[in-house]
Formats: structure tokens, C-alpha cells, sequence
């Protein structure tokens, strides 16, 4: 009884993914998303263990194409030949300043009229400036930007103190501790979205670990958690 309890326990190891998996995220998944997957990866996979890499989505490409990651969650990333990505979820950019900011916060407003507005942006290359960048020369306006820092975590924080505006997803400011003092506009003409993908390389075998991991991650519901469902 006991060899062929030990021969079953075998024959279930052999069927289970073994290994190491490095999944790459951006902060602002990182900070929603780290421990529910960890905690569904740890569940899943009992002989394998799980290292998340955090970045910039620029950052992340560059790893995954070097091969430091096997899997990684990326923001608005250019189409690159070396990569494949799959769609997660989608999030419209917003107007965000203060309640009581000396220039009131409309509910909706258009591109072109952020020119009045301090902002406060990300550095180049980041994925929500990129975005900006390209609704400037789509709208042929440029912006008065006041302050760069490379967090939203930061801009969300200099709003919320009233230093000046921000341009960021939604899901995101629904999630700000300080969401009572803060005031969205919806920006139209044109309206700026910003997406999230799941991304791989072409070029490299993927491991059966990597591929379970894929799947796990999609089935996660990763869209509930960034705007502020139960994450």
C-alpha cells in the first residue's frame, strides 16, 4: 500500500508544473495584483516558485526580450515583432485636480482645453505621457506641464495637496486614498484610453509553467482589482 501511494504521489508531481516563472508588472498592477497572485500561483503550483519583477512597461519589453522575464503585463506598448500580446482591459484618461483647485475641474472637457490647466505628468518614456503626447498632435496643442514625477502614486499625491492637475486612468483615481478631495473630467476630442496587455515573446519556447501561469493570470480578473472592485 505504501509504494503504491508513493508511486501516485509521483505520478501526480510528474503532472504538476515544476520550475521557477519570473512574471514582470508596472507599479500601479504591481500594487493591486502582487498578492492575489502570488497567493492563486502558491495554491496552483506547489512544486514551483514564482518571482515578480516590477518596472517600468518600457523596462518590461526590454526584459522580456532579453529573456529576464517569460511573462509580463504592459501598458500601451508599440507594436514590436519580437512580442505578442494579448488584450486584458481598457481605462479612459481623465482631468484630476483638487475640489478647491483655483481652476475648477468641469465634468467633461476637451483635449484642447487642458492648456489651461498646470499639469503635472510623467517623464518620457512613460506609458500615460506617451498617451498625452499622442493626443496633443492629435488635437495640435501642446500643454503647460509644470512638474514631471515618474510615479502616479506621486502625482496622485501633489493633487491631492493641490499642486497642480493630472492626467490619469480613471480606475486609477477611483482608487486614491484621497478620492473625496479630488474632482474628474472626462477629456473628449479626442478621448485618450489606455490599455493593458498580457504580453510574450515570439522567440522563445514557452515553458509549461509559463503557459499555466498565462492562463492563471487571465483568469484572475486582473480589470475588477485596477478599478477598485475588491482589490
Amino acid at each position: 500500500e505504501s509504494v503504491r501511494r508513493a508511486r501516485s504521489a509521483l505520478e501526480e508531481r510528474k503532472e504538476e508544473s515544476t520550475g521557477r516563472i519570473v512574471i514582470g508588472l508596472p507599479p500601479r498592477v504591481a500594487r493591486v495584483f502582487t498578492a492575489p497572485l502570488v497567493q492563486a500561483f502558491r495554491r496552483q503550483f506547489r512544486h514551483a516558485s514564482i518571482s515578480v519583477a516590477e518596472g517600468l512597461s518600457t523596462t518590461l519589453q526590454d526584459w522580456l526580450v532579453l529573456g529576464r522575464v517569460e511573462v509580463a503585463l504592459l501598458f500601451d506598448p508599440p507594436p514590436m515583432p519580437q512580442l505578442e500580446f494579448e488584450p486584458l482591459c481598457r481605462d479612459e484618461l481623465v482631468l484630476v485636480g483638487h475640489r478647491d483647485a483655483k481652476i475648477p475641474v468641469p465634468a467633461s472637457i476637451r483635449f484642447a482645453q487642458l492648456t489651461g490647466y498646470p499639469l503635472i505628468l510623467p517623464q518620457m518614456p512613460n506609458a500615460i505621457r506617451r498617451l498625452v503626447e499622442s493626443g496633443c498632435r492629435r488635437a495640435h496643442t501642446t500643454l503647460d506641464i509644470a512638474v514631471e514625477v515618474d510615479t502616479v502614486q506621486a502625482i496622485l499625491e501633489l493633487v491631492t495637496r493641490d499642486q497642480g492637475y493630472g492626467v490619469l486612468p480613471s480606475g486609477t483615481v477611483t482608487l486614491a486614498p484621497g478620492r473625496a478631495e479630488l474632482r474628474t473630467a472626462r477629456i473628449h476630442s479626442p478621448s485618450i484610453r489606455s490599455s493593458l496587455v498580457l504580453a510574450l515573446s515570439r522567440h522563445r519556447p514557452l515553458t509549461k509553467l509559463a503557459s499555466e501561469t498565462r492562463r492563471l493570470v487571465l483568469a484572475l480578473n486582473l480589470p475588477a482589482l485596477l478599478v477598485g472592485g475588491d482589490g
